[in-house]
């Protein structure tokens, strides 16, 4: 289970991320002495929540009824070889036990509080069994019940942080089970439920009450069936039995391993899964095809297993190559590990999240104030005025939408469908249900289904064919709460995702028109649970499903909740009551298989699909406005936290500014590479395509998931640290671009960044789109015409107009940093590379560079619109003069001391290159006056008229 290693990972990183963050704010709130800035970046209640989310470990709990071989599971997932828990003669009523890693094994029996009662050093599985095993007069002792098992053994699939929950008495009675439950809500425990079915019992009446057990206290865990057993058959039937306590003459005829499973073996696993389907306890997938072996076999919630041929395969010579029930197994393990993984993920979004939207409040409000803070603050609060209108817009759209008798009507239809395709599936349960030979009525744990004056009724009466209707009336109500639940809870979705796209296409327009998108997106992903990026023409389809697919989810989350409350309540004691009294005058006249029709007729009929659409409306619209309230709150902190900065002077800025924005900008771009492998997983670097001073460029080998609007990608490697294991200075600068370029709105002329991610702590990969060459190596490989190079500089300038209107400087356009491509149709084109990890005074290919403007000297750290223009005329002089070459005045300034001397005191620039007309050459020199500065508007227009 690598992916879960990957998840288990992850939360350590979250974890330094949160506790450098906490400590970053409180040395602002020692610095500067404002307890609200802190507070406002990120509320205890958000710091919790993240700590919560970290604390979370991923745990497996293994469930089912006696002898369905939850043990022999466990004892293969721990890798076979040395049971860790006793898999033959466990009485079902035993003690939970809680597998764990520790290179150190031992065994413990604890109290609920984790209180040691006793210890056993080691791994006998003597130990174990002698804690588990109750005597009859202890099952009803709470204190004896609420003791565990606690087994600590060194398997590698525990490293990872995975917990094995074993329940043996699951089910037997009330106490035992609140063991389990009372477990995952006192401790941080992300569980993925398997339960595991015995194929030749099929799905039994026990196993309907233990799921719907799980259902009621976990509504939103997952849970996988494991159908067990397939490979024996009811005649020669078996235990799933400890091959080291069989005899060794038996174990010699095991020889050979099983090609490939039999036709019965199939069809006992496909007979699970339909009834499982059937009766709604499991959410149906279809891939259009009516093969129901194909769709049971790409269900990520169903699988078939013999544990007992596991264990075979793996004690044969070869351990089991090619074995068939190996191989499942295998793919077993796969499927577990990937629902843990989405679990984690889901979770670690959500810190994200939180995280990203602090840091971007803290980068908003500090990192782009420029001396005149009065115009700063008041743009600030207009920015934050247009993120609230945007919010409240979507809000009140989808409010609208939400309430509108339109939806009402399309949800009522809904459910009429619903009913109308559980409709066979419940004629055909009622037809083969079988009845148990006893019967009692059990009140459940949280509805009040079946109460006690309906028990009283059944109690008073003395006719067992009608107890029998009693019986299969409560089993027949069940499958219509799973099926419809299931079936409507998925619609709904689709439904939203229809009505949806306007509203949010109307306010992605808005998003896009505002000065600053990424604090109002991380604001909303915090808030609303999504995962949203900038969306341009080329992603937009893709984007915008992602989008309305989550913004979908999150709206109707806890709408099976409801929709099984409703239910429960339609069939509720007393409709139950009067169904079975109209049917008790003419019971004993019909036959069995008409009243089981006409009784699942009328429990069909009982179903008002006005009333079950109102719900989900109302479920929908009390989750709007619990996410519309939190983008509120967060709105309310950013908005304390401007007025608070609004106090600082010119100097405590500045020293934030310089000081701390590399400190948060690292975080966020750490930060970010979570968000990313979460999102898009993996990047696999290929061979190497280019080397610069402080990075390396690659093809990339694998990037599946990841965006490629523009065709291939390639995979930046920056390290954070130098040989010699110290922090690199570049890296601070390369941070804070990443910051700045995940801002920028996709244009022509920019390089595409799409992500990164961290695959070891101080190494960087970064995701962009391949180019062909940069301007530097093309033009002197092979050179470039007087026309191409002119439209160069246009699409640079055009580049730079770009990052200049979203507020950010570029600060080292050089050859090397434009890349150059070519497409059929539209010929050369180039872009500016907007990652870009050297720091500005690095030596170039050429040499010291020769486009750094005077004031940069000075070093202030100041960035100036300047001093992107007056690079732009030393790479216009570069383009007209077309040797390659640094300008001639500089041969003998070699240094970055005699450079500034050459440009700040002496104020050589450049002389005119041969055969460069005059207007070019007039261009360079206004980009080189700082007296007299030319815009970039100026620069696009005069270049314009020469290429046109």
């Amino acid at each position: 289970m690598d992916s879960l290693t990957v998840c288990v990972e992850r939360a350590k990183t979250l974890a330094d991320l949160h506790a450098k963050t906490i400590e970053f704010y409180e040395n602002v709130t020692r610095t500067h002495g404002e307890d609200t800035v802190a507070s406002a970046l990120l509320s205890p209640e958000d710091s919790k929540r993240v700590e919560d989310i970290i604390r979370q470990r991923p745990c497996v709990v293994v469930l089912g009824e006696k002898n369905c071989g939850k043990s022999s599971l466990i004892n293969q997932l721990l890798g076979g070889g040395q049971n860790v828990v006793p898999s033959r003669d466990t009485p079902c009523t035993s003690r939970l036990v809680r597998i764990k890693y520790s290179s150190d094994p031992y065994s413990r029996l604890l109290d609920k509080h984790g209180n040691e009662r006793e210890v056993k050093r080691g791994s006998k599985l003597y130990d174990i069994k002698k804690w588990i095993e109750l005597e009859a007069d202890s099952r009803y002792d709470q204190e004896e019940i609420s003791l565990f098992v606690e087994a600590a053994r060194d398997k590698v699939v525990l490293k990872s942080g995975l917990e094995i929950i074993d329940s043996p008495g699951f089910g037997e009675n009330h106490e035992l089970d609140q063991v389990i439950f009372g477990l995952l809500e006192r401790e941080p425990l992300l569980p993925l439920f398997i339960y595991v079915i015995d194929a030749n019992q099929r799905v039994r009446n026990a196993d309907r009450e233990n799921v719907k057990r799980v259902r009621e206290k976990c509504p939103n865990a997952t849970i996988l069936y494991i159908c067990n057993k397939v490979d024996q058959n009811l005649k020669a039937r078996e235990m799933d039995e400890d091959v080291d306590e069989e005899s060794g003459e038996k174990n010699k005829r095991i020889s050979k391993i099983a090609e490939k499973l039999s036709d019965e073996e199939v069809d006992k696993m496909k007979a699970v899964y339909q009834i499982l389907q059937h009766e709604g306890m499991m959410q149906s997938y279809s891939d259009g095809s009516d093969d129901v072996g194909a769709v049971m076999n790409l269900c990520r919630l169903f699988h078939g297993l013999s544990c007992r041929n596991v264990k075979r395969a793996r004690r044969l010579p070869d351990g089991g190559k090619g074995d068939a029930f190996l191989d499942m197994f295998g793919q077993l393990e796969s499927k577990i590990g990937q629902l843990l993984q989405q679990n984690l993920n889901k979770l670690h979004s959500q810190a994200t999240a939180i995280l990203l939207c602090s840091y971007d409040k803290y980068l908003r409000c500090y990192a782009e104030r420029c001396s005149d803070l009065t115009r700063e603050v008041k743009a600030a609060r207009d920015l934050m005025d247009g993120t609230q209108q945007a919010e409240f817009q979507m809000f009140n759209l989808l409010n609208k939408l939400v309430e509108s008798d339109g939806l009402r009507e399309k949800l009522e239809k809904v459910v009429l469908t619903a009913i109308d395709n559980v409709k066979s599936d419940v004629f055909f349960e009622a037809q083969s249900r079988e009845l148990p030979d006893k019967f009692e009525y059990q009140a459940p744990d949280l509805l009040f289904l079946y109460t006690e004056s309906i028990k009283k009724m059944i109690e008073s009466l003395h006719d067992p064919k009608l107890i029998e209707v009693n019986a299969f009336c409560k089993d027949i109500c069940d499958v219509i709460i799973n099926k419809v639940s299931n079936e409507v809870g998925r619609k709904t979705v689709d439904v939203l995702k229809q009505e949806f796209p306007e509203s949010v296409q109307r306010v992605s327009d808005q998003i896009s028109m505002m000065e600053n998108t990424v604090l109002f997106r991380h604001s909303l992903e915090k808030a609303y649970t999504l995962q949203i990026d900038i969306i341009d023409q080329t992603t937009k389809k893709r984007e915008l499903a992602s989008v309305l697919e989550q913004l979908a989810t999150t709206l109707s989350g806890g709408i099976d909740i409801v929709l099984r409350a409703n239910l429960y309540e339609v069939y509720s004691a007393a409709s139950v009551r009067k169904a079975v009294q109209n049917l008790q005058k003419t019971l004993k006249k019909k036959d069995e298989s008409h009243w089981r029709t006409e009784i699942a007729n009328e429990l069909l009929a009982n179903l008002n699909p006005s009333y079950l659409a109102s719900g989900i409306t109302q479920t929908c619209k009390t989750r709007l406005t619990e996410v519309h309230n939190a983008f509120t709150v967060s709105h309310q902190q950013l908005t304390t936290l401007n007025n608070e900065l609004a106090k600082l002077c010119e100097k405590q800025n500045t020293e934030m500014r310089y000081l701390d924005v590399p400190k948060i900008a690292d975080l966020k771009v750490k930060t970010l590479a979570l968000e990313f492998g979460i999102k898009y997983g993996e990047l696999r670097t290929g061979h190497i395509l280019g080397q610069g001073s402080r990075c390396e460029v690659n093809a990339c080998k694998f990037a599946d998931n990841w965006p490629r609007p523009s065709g291939d990608l390639a995979i930046k490697v920056v390290t954070l640290k130098d040989r010699c294991g110290q922090r690199k200075a570049s890296w601070d600068y390369m941070v804070v671009t990443l910051h700045d370029i995940r801002s920028i709105k996709p244009q022509d002329n920019l390089l595409v960044v799409h992500g990164w991610i961290m695959p070891r702590p101080d190494e960087l990969y970064i995701a962009v789109d391949r180019a062909k060459t940069d301007l530097y190596t093309r033009m002197k490989e092979v050179g470039l015409d007087h026309m191409v190079r002119i439209q160069v500089a246009l699409d640079v300038a055009n580049g730079l107009k770009a990052l200049h209107d979203q507020g950010i400087i570029y600060g080292d356009l050089k050859p090397q940093n434009v890349l150059v491509k070519f497409d059929e149709s539209s010929g050369w084109s180039a872009l500016i590379n907007t990652c870009k990890p050297e720091a500005i005074f690095a030596q170039t290919t050429l040499g010291e560079p020769f486009h750094i403007a005077p004031y940069l000297y000075e070093g202030s750290g100041e960035r100036k619109i300047f001093g992107d223009v007056y690079a732009f005329g030393m790479l216009l002089w570069f383009l007209c003069d077309s040797h390659c070459r640094r300008p001639d005045v500089y041969d003998s300034y070699t240094t970055r001391e005699t450079m500034k001397i050459a440009v700040t005191e002496r104020g050589i620039r450049p002389n005119k290159p041969n055969q460069c007309n005059q207007i070019l050459w007039e261009l360079m020199q206004q980009c080189w006056s700082e007296e007299k500065p030319i815009t970039v508007d100026d620069i696009i227009q005069r270049l314009s008229a020469l290429v046109w």
